[in-house]
């Protein structure tokens, strides 16, 4: 793997720690302090935590355990993880939460690994920031795209190949 991606993988983990701590408390009943690891951890901050609203962060793009089994067997080759690093990349750039974005970028590596010619508005030359800019060609009333469309997998026949730069 490349290092951005294993920084990536360990950020969201020390994330993901910090949000599921459970301290227990010690014999005289004196809770601990937390370890000075997860409390020095630099995150970027993406969605408030569980400790902050008391609501888990909905996770709408998030695979199921066995999409994720599908996914991840066999390991990611270099261009897959070329790939997905790009993709996060462009999700965050588009709005996404770090989160949301990932998990996107996840449920797109499975679709190539399943050869589902679907594609995502994310992902197209045409797309803005909720703007389609091709909207009358792909059938659509209004240029304005929402985010449910344009995270749908679907066939559209105004699709184009984004330039990666």
């Amino acid at each position: 793997m490349s290092y951005g991606v294993l920084q990536h993988l360990f950020d969201s983990l020390a994330a993901e720690a910090r949000c599921n701590t459970v301290t227990p408390a010690d014999a005289d009943g004196v809770t601990p302090k937390p370890a000075p690891l997860l409390a020095c951890t630099p995150v970027t901050p993406v969605t408030p935590h569980i400790v902050e609203t008391g609501v888990r962060p909905v996770r709408l793009y998030r695979l199921t355990p066995a999409q994720g089994d599908r996914c991840h067997s066999p390991c990611w080759d270099d261009a897959e993880i070329s790939t997905f690093v790009s993709r996060h990349a462009r999700l965050l750039a588009l709005g996404f939460t770090d989160g949301d974005a990932d998990d996107l970028a996840e449920r797109l590596t499975l679709r190539d690994r399943d050869c589902d010619d679907r594609r995502v508005c994310v992902e197209c030359a045409h797309y803005a920031p909720q703007r389609c800019g091709a909207h009358r060609a792909a059938g659509l009333q209004s240029a304005e795209v929402g985010r449910d469309l344009a995270t749908r997998m679907q066939h559209c026949q105004a699709w184009a190949t984004r330039e990666t730069p």
